[in-house]
């Protein structure tokens, strides 16, 4: 009997996604994630998977730039959208979530990649949050 290799080892991206999609345990279904190359399955896990982890995990492998644009703007997890902040690179995208994301913290990730000043200005003036505004004047003298 041949022992299985570990699913870090993995490349059949059949067995990926079968793991990615089908297993009960997130932590599985992350493993699965990590090595699939698939972007039709890699798509719906970051939209549709129950659990944030993997949902992360696909988005940062997504190549689709209208995909993550919608899961930096729509998801309902922070750390899921700052993920997709990560990967954006629309400045148009970027300046919605730096002006209107409910958290700060994914608010400040779409600043360090913003490279509209006037958006900087705008953050920066009109920002509930210090922190957030400091982020935008410090990334205004970055330019």
């Amino acid at each position: 009997m041949s022992e299985r290799p570990p699913l870090t080892k993995l490349t059949d991206q059949v067995a990926l996604t079968r793991i990615a999609v089908d297993d009960k345990d997130w932590s599985v279904r992350c493993s699965g994630v990590k090595n699939l190359t698939d972007q039709a399955t890699l798509s719906k896990l970051a939209v549709e998977d129950n659990d944030w982890h993997v949902r992360v995990l696909a988005v940062a492998n997504l190549a689709d730039q209208v995909l993550v644009a919608r899961v930096a703007t729509g998801d309902t997890e922070p750390r899921v959208r700052k993920a997709a902040v990560v990967k954006l690179v629309d400045q148009g995208a970027l300046a919605k979530v730096a002006v209107h994301d409910k958290d700060w913290s994914v608010r400040i990730s779409a600043i360090e990649k913003i490279t509209d000043l006037a958006v900087l200005d705008k953050v920066a003036t009109e920002d509930s949050d210090s922190i957030v505004r400091r982020a935008a004047n410090e990334r205004r003298r970055q330019l």
